[in-house]
């Protein structure tokens, strides 16, 4: 299990309000910690003091649509005894500011998918990070990484459908939809909480096209255990694109399917089309497994190691979680964020335990 110190587990059940509260209640310190620390909490508080319309344009949308979630948060604030407005400033951010980060790969085969991912944000947020084990009323259960203060839902987790989630933020094209303002789209994390609760990847598809424009465009790698199945959602504005995962899948954060992979041309991507590059180069040497996935995902140029990016400033790899799904099993193994401790596994933990 993770220490106190790294990536906690937190067990909650109840109403969504209680679980906010109890969330906030248990990682108060950390959560005031990230909110006081982070680069782009400060950014977006200073947007909000000189806009404050954009705020509440984003909070009668999102409370309209999931007001279990506006209640989750104000559970959260309350238990952290931070402003409920800075909790919804944090929890809106992907409305307010660009995020970049994440890499996903997956190797199926006709016995096993394997699923890894490298976790990377703000390390001020990632430092506070923890996990969240959720029984909600609905009778659905999941496991989620979460960053401090947030709504779990927004990074990676499974839940008790079978279902596995692992999510990338994708570089914003400007050329795309240009006369519609994204600023003021759907908030990306409610929209990621509520697929995250789906129960088959037919519902899970529904859902990441339900509203829009969205904001924070996102690709979502889904893997569910009881179809033995893996897709890939990339999203736009306004629209989304499936692909099929039959063999072998890599993601990082620009488009690549073959509906959408011509809007990153010549698009400002930061450093995605570097990592893309040597991450293919890598699937040709590397063996589809376990230690293949930990090999490819600890190299230098798809490991932020403290690296500055052109958008946000200081990014680096929280953790990198490794998911083996068979037909009747998942089981998640993470392993931390410094390249020279890959080797000492975090935590385990099988499906069965949550």
């Amino acid at each position: 299990m993770p220490s106190d110190t790294f990536l906690p587990i937190i067990r909650v059940s109840g109403s969504n309000y209680d679980i906010g509260l109890q969330i906030g209640k248990k990682f108060r310190d950390r959560i005031n910690s990230a909110l006081a620390s982070s680069t782009i909490f400060k950014l977006n508080k200073t947007k909000d003091q000189k806009q404050p319309e954009w705020l509440e344009r984003l909070y009668n949308q999102a409370n309209e649509k999931f007001p279990q979630y506006i209640q989750e948060i104000k559970g959260i604030a309350d238990g952290a005894g931070i402003n409920f407005r800075d909790a919804l400033i944090h929890n809106f951010r992907h409305s307010l500011t660009i995020i970049d980060g994440c890499a996903t790969v997956v190797f199926k085969s006709p016995q096993k998918i394997i699923m890894g991912h490298n976790e990377d944000y703000e390390p001020t947020i990632g430092e506070n990070s923890y996990i969240t084990i959720a029984h909600l009323e609905n009778n659905t259960k999941f496991l989620a990484f979460t960053n401090a203060g947030s709504l779990p839902g927004n990074a990676w987790g499974f839940n008790s459908h079978g279902l596995v989630f692992a999510l990338d933020s994708l570089a914003p094209i400007p050329s795309l939809n240009p006369d519609m303002n994204p600023d003021f789209g759907f908030p990306r994390l409610f929209l990621d909480r509520y697929v995250l609760e789906s129960q088959t990847l037919k519902e899970a598809t529904q859902r990441t096209r339900m509203y829009s424009p969205r904001s924070g465009i996102i690709s979502y790698t889904i893997i569910s255990m009881k179809e033995f199945r893996g897709i890939n959602i990339e999203t736009t504005l306004t629209d989304i694109t499936l692909t099929e995962i039959n063999d072998v899948f890599y993601h990082v954060n620009h488009y690549t399917s073959e509906t959408y992979k011509h809007l990153s041309l010549n698009a400002e991507v930061g450093t995605s089309q570097e990592r893309y590059e040597r991450g293919m180069e890598l699937l040709k040497v590397i063996p589809f497994t376990k230690e293949g996935i930990i090999q490819m995902m600890s190299d230098e140029i798809l490991h932020f190691d403290n690296r500055m990016d052109d958008v946000e400033g200081l990014l680096t790899t929280i953790c990198t979680p490794i998911f083996e799904i068979s037909a009747n099993s998942i089981n998640l193994q993470v392993y931390p964020q410094s390249l020279s401790e890959k080797e000492k596994m975090l935590f385990s933990l099988d499906s069965l335990n949550l």
